[in-house]
């Protein structure tokens, strides 16, 4: 649980990093696993974490935020 609850923390500033350099989340840049392998992931995320979620709104691109927000 408490692996879990550093990992979300770490997302977290991950996240808050790239809403402060106005970057976006390219999934194109992970060629080892397709992106619906990577949506799926952070599907979960954004259902499971509303702390995040704002972050996710802001960090995918619109395309890839409605694949998720389904």
């Amino acid at each position: 649980m408490r692996k879990a609850e550093r990992d979300i923390q770490d997302i977290e500033v991950l996240l808050n990093w790239l809403v402060q350099n106005d970057l976006r989340i390219d999934f194109e840049g992970y060629p080892e696993k397709p992106k619906q392998e990577l949506l799926s992931g952070v599907r979960k995320l954004y259902q499971m974490h509303a702390a995040v979620r704002r972050l996710l709104e802001t960090t995918l691109k619109a395309e890839d935020f409605a694949l998720i927000n389904d």
